[in-house]
């Protein structure tokens, strides 16, 4: 059941771990008084609610309502990455591109919640057979580029809803921080096998070769990006009915991060229909790309940025948390695949 393959792709996608501390969702008596908004005042009342799955950011409920047969919604609470979420989620509510149906968020703490409605019918596309996912991948390129070309002109207004504006110089100014922060987590944790000392001299000694690529080939316009653009969020139902899920990472960035997680898809498809691919984006969002960023720049540059956007959003919060044992894989995972991928430069 396409909604079972959501709840695993929503969490499994994050791989977070589960710790002591539960963050509390609103009792269903809160859940009542906010969903009066819904829709012109008619209140709902809650028939029943499951938990399906929570862990240090997020929870994850079904809830059915007396006033709604035979339907039931999913209640998402998380920290952090749900107001981005909310925010563009209010952005995205007239485009293909966006996810399920949104249907209310409240973003004020500690209520930070989003209630959107079950995914029925709709299949992963990597359950498709590759050649009859081609044409879906023309569609989602095409919706992926107008969604970037049109947000690219609100830059400012998403701003000022409260999403942060990052572009290039952002990852230009983390790189010293995220160095000093590799190097004072492995002396802290002192772990033999996650993060060596020969591991984390090479991540610093790599630092300003990646400084270097990103700010020769990541000077495109900013848009509004989804920050997370691959096979496990595109969900199908039709060639008209293309939904991209988990939006928590949506920011104000450049393009080029979604379009690299997206080519990146299609490596087992060869270099061939990647080109294409990115020709189809160009078609329509060619003055948001740098002129001479070609496939392998792309790919390589726009993947860096989002590994090193997710593993400063990891080292910010280590802190926070009591059992960070887990971080010690997350943390080697993205330090190892930067130190990758700079290997090919």
């Amino acid at each position: 059941m396409a909604y079972s393959y959501y709840v695993t792709t929503l969490f499994n996608h994050y791989q977070f771990s589960y710790v002591d501390i539960m963050i509390k969702t609103p009792t269903n008596e809160k859940l009542n008084i906010l969903l009066k908004t819904l829709k012109k005042g008619k209140e709902y009342t809650v028939k029943s609610r499951r938990i399906l799955d929570q862990n240090p950011f997020a929870i994850l409920e079904v809830i059915d309502f007396v006033e709604i047969p035979d339907k039931s919604y999913i209640l998402k609470s998380m920290v952090s990455l749900l107001k981005n979420e909310i925010l563009v989620h209010q952005y995205t509510s007239d485009y293909k591109i966006n996810g399920a149906q949104f249907i209310f968020g409240h973003s004020e703490a500690p209520l930070h919640f989003i209630l959107m409605e079950k995914l029925d019918d709709l299949i992963p596309i990597f359950f498709i057979d590759s050649e009859e996912a081609r044409p879906y991948f023309f569609r989602i390129t095409r919706n992926l580029a107008k969604f970037h070309l049109e947000s690219s002109r609100d830059v400012q207004m998403l701003k000022n809803l409260g999403v942060d504006e990052y572009g290039y110089r952002f990852y230009i100014g983390i790189l010293n921080k995220i160095e000093n922060k590799v190097r004072k987590f492995s002396e802290l944790m002192n772990h033999p096998y996650y993060l060596t000392e020969d591991l984390v001299s090479e991540f610093t000694t790599k630092i300003e070769k990646v400084g270097k690529l990103i700010q020769t080939y990541s000077k495109g316009k900013l848009s509004l990006i989804h920050g997370d653009f691959d096979f496990g969020n595109f969900f199908v139902k039709n060639i008209n009915e293309i939904c991209v899920l988990d939006w928590g990472m949506g920011r104000i960035d450049v393009p080029i991060i979604d379009i690299a997680n997206l080519l990146n898809c299609l490596v087992d498809y060869g270099s061939d229909f990647q080109t294409l691919i990115l020709k189809t984006y160009n078609e329509i969002a060619k003055p948001l790309i740098q002129k001479d960023s070609n496939l392998s720049n792309i790919c390589l540059t726009g993947t860096l940025m989002h590994l090193l956007y997710f593993l400063n959003f990891q080292l910010e919060l280590i802190e926070s948390f009591i059992d960070p044992m887990y971080y010690i894989n997350q943390i080697h995972r993205e330090v190892t695949q930067i130190i990758e991928h700079v290997r090919k430069i």
